[in-house]
């Protein structure tokens, strides 16, 4: 398996934390090796949910060494909030994964810390994707899932806490009813 996964704190929330769609999460972690950054395990550790940092432990990548001080790279660049939430180490984890030339989706909800890779950083564009967009394309490219169960979970990504516009969610499910 060389495909991984670089995500921020909300994407998982979503299937952890906002659902109770662990499963679906395993099914992702069982396709991906998980790439997590210190501010983003630590996040995760602290949740509702911690379990499944276990149950996949496996296909999890945790890079907690803070003597590495990677989150240094980026940090002048971020705002203290940004900082806090642990955007700026997700940025640079995706940045190692690309100048290592590894196979990697970026999932990035937070849409300061997209505009920020959008202008900074453009070269990992092509590897950025939203959650519902990867949800859509855990059907449609990874066969992860069927259509019914990405619908299912974009039905209920509308119905969670999980921001996204109404309008963007709409039209991922178009896009995902397109598909045979």
């Amino acid at each position: 398996m060389d495909k991984r996964l670089v995500a921020d704190t909300s994407f998982y929330s979503f299937f952890v934390n906002d659902t109770s769609e662990k499963e679906s999460l395993g099914k992702i972690l069982q396709n991906f090796i998980a790439e997590i950054p210190p501010k983003v395990y630590s996040e995760l550790k602290a949740s509702k949910n911690p379990g499944f940092l276990e149950d996949y432990k496996d296909n999890i990548n945790i890079h907690n060494s803070y003597n590495l001080r990677f989150n240094e790279i980026l940090k002048p660049l971020f705002s203290k909030g940004q900082e806090e939430k642990g955007e700026h180490e997700v940025i640079v984890v995706a940045l190692f994964c690309y100048n290592l030339r590894l196979n990697f989706v970026f999932i990035i909800d937070d849409g300061g810390a997209f505009k920020f890779v959008e202008k900074n950083l453009p070269d990992l564009i092509k590897n950025v994707k939203r959650t519902a967009g990867f949800i859509c394309e855990c059907c449609t490219t990874y066969k992860i899932f069927n259509k019914p169960e990405s619908l299912a979970l974009l039905e209920k990504m509308g119905n969670s806490k999980f921001f996204i516009d109404k309008v963007t969610l709409c039209k991922i499910k178009e896009e995902l009813n397109k598909h045979d």
